[in-house]
């Protein structure tokens, strides 16, 4: 029964653990993940104005690395997609809101990006009843092309690390006590 859970848990945070920051965490603290064998996948959530033609609509955005998820499964339809650079992947709500479909350009702030499929489940997406704005899910490598990270600009930035219980038991031990406030380890 521990097993089961252990993976469901895992599942829904999409990682064996996760670090949340406000900012982004040093260089040093992922190198050191990773040379202990942990994978480390990495993302990016924000809010911005998403436009098709002249319609506005407010979206949470997703940006993530090819890693993501390293656990559970990112349903899309067409099946199997991961946001590639330069196309996005969408909730159904925005696709109806905007009157737009899969192939379809969406503005993400200052960038075009190409409507690659609809997002119908994502392990870590959780319960959130204050999230009102429909979720688009990019490439991290499009981040910067969106305008949308500027000084003051409320980010989230997480680390998913997958590994053996000792090598996630012996980071942890290594990185709690360089966290900040803003850090949660999790």
């Amino acid at each position: 029964m521990d097993k089961g859970l252990s993976q469901q848990s895992r599942d829904f945070i999409a990682g064996d653990r996760v670090l949340r920051s406000a900012r982004p965490v040093a260089e040093g603290w992922i190198l050191d993940a990773q040379q202990q064998g942990l994978k480390v996948s990495r993302q990016l959530s924000f809010t911005t104005m998403t436009y098709a033609g002249e319609r506005p609509q407010l979206a949470e955005v997703k940006a993530t690395d090819v890693l993501y998820p390293l656990y559970g499964k990112l349903e899309t339809r067409p099946a199997n997609l991961k946001p590639e650079p330069g196309t996005v992947l969408v909730a159904p709500r925005l696709l109806a809101l905007l009157g737009i479909r899969v192939g379809d350009n969406l503005e993400v702030g200052d960038t075009t990006l190409r409507i690659a499929g609809e997002i119908i489940q994502e392990p870590d997406a959780g319960f959130n009843p204050f999230q009102t704005a429909p979720r688009v899910i990019i490439n991290l490598a499009d981040v910067e092309k969106t305008g949308a990270v500027q000084p003051g600009s409320r980010l989230t930035y997480r680390y998913m690390f997958a590994g053996s219980a000792e090598d996630i038991q012996r980071y942890e031990e290594r990185l709690k006590p360089q966290l900040k406030p803003d850090q949660r380890w999790f």
